[in-house]
């Protein structure tokens, strides 16, 4: 049913932590998606399965129990669900992101030497498809019915769009549901264009703070044009989703950011959190157990304003991450000298300075 395809390797999905070096067409015909598919049959945890593991045993919904919510448990399964990341093409460099997933914060590793910070270094910036990959793509089109673009950024990414002609092309448009996680900004008249043509659309907003906050934790971001882009895509009545990275870097101006969600409430509309647990440096228990307090206050205050909106029942899940966010928080502090070097290795580089930005929580 669903199909993660990377740069440069396929697996079954996104959550799934061992990628495989085949094509998409080898891979789905291969004996290890097989034996994958009778391991969940059999109520067994396949060994790359560890990410809906840890969230299941951790209260939290997972990837598997949402796929398993909108499919059932399917006999003669086909691609119907295509997950694509066609490049790590990216003109941010977030703090919580990593040199595969964008080829700004590659380049920059691969110049100041960060990989103690990553585990890894890449031999090229950027990491695209081979002409292989995009063909089987192409060729899955005509029986997709759902098609997920994430990155990089897929907005600045040419291949993007190519796909999207491809099914307008042949019809597809109005029968697959297009789903599209960015930063929201390159909103551009082409962008609205092509997805306005589509008759099910899905918009996701990777966004972590507002502000001065937002253009620190997302190098790149300047607040004032992705606050334009997310308008944009409001504007075009599609459903549009939230997501939030709760790091030692948000959650201390995570208040701001709910305030924002919650004034721009419209339709299809909604919000999803996520704790930062990999890179662990990066978790928000870092902190001594003031700066914890006063995280729990403001996951708090966040869940308070959720739960009292008219439109709680869309931010359920982002709720209960919080609410286990805070009982981690209470209980539990990690090491945090890699974040402080890693912070101030950053800053430097970036010339992120507490001049520049002298209130900081941390």
């Amino acid at each position: 049913m669903h199909m993660f395809v990377g740069q440069n390797f396929t697996k079954p999905c996104c959550n799934y932590t061992i990628n495989s070096e085949l094509t998409p067409s080898k891979f789905w015909e291969s004996d290890n998606l097989l034996h994958i598919r009778d391991q969940l049959e059999s109520n067994i945890w396949p060994d790359g399965c560890k990410l809906c593991k840890q969230a299941e045993e951790s209260h939290q919904l997972s990837l598997r129990q949402r796929s398993l919510k909108e499919y059932g448990m399917v006999v003669d399964p086909s691609v119907e669900y295509l997950d694509v990341r066609l490049s790590n093409k990216c003109n941010f460099k977030c703090r919580t992101c990593e040199p595969i997933f964008s080829s700004s914060i590659a380049k920059e590793s691969k110049v100041h030497n960060l990989s103690q910070f990553y585990g890894y270094d890449l031999d090229k910036n950027y990491i695209e498809h081979t002409t292989t990959i995009t063909t089987d793509i192409l060729n899955y089109l005509p029986t997709v019915k759902k098609l997920m673009f994430t990155g990089g950024e897929p907005t600045i990414i040419d291949e993007f769009y190519t796909i999207l002609n491809k099914c307008i092309d042949i019809g597809r448009h109005k029968d697959i549901s297009l789903l599209i996680t960015t930063n929201a900004s390159n909103i551009t008249d082409q962008f609205i264009q092509k997805i306005n043509q589509f008759k099910n659309v899905h918009i996701t907003l990777s966004i972590d703070a507002v502000g001065k906050p937002a253009e620190y934790i997302r190098s790149g971001t300047i607040w004032l044009d992705v606050d334009a882009g997310i308008k944009r895509v409001l504007q075009t009545g599609h459903s549009v989703m939230f997501n939030t990275v709760l790091s030692a870097y948000s959650v201390p101006y995570l208040e701001s950011l709910v305030d924002y969600i919650i004034d721009n409430e419209q339709g299809a509309y909604g919000a999803d959190m996520y704790i930062c647990n990999n890179p662990m440096h990066l978790h928000p228990c870092i902190y001594d157990q003031d700066k914890r307090n006063n995280l729990i206050t403001i996951l708090s205050q966040c869940i308070v304003k959720f739960s009292n909106s008219n439109r709680v029942e869309d931010y359920l899940n982002a709720i209960t991450v919080m609410t286990d966010l805070k009982t981690q928080l209470s209980v539990k502090q990690l090491d945090s000298s890699k974040f402080d070097l890693f912070t101030s290795t950053l800053d430097k580089i970036r010339d992120d300075h507490r001049n520049y930005w002298p209130n900081r929580f941390w």
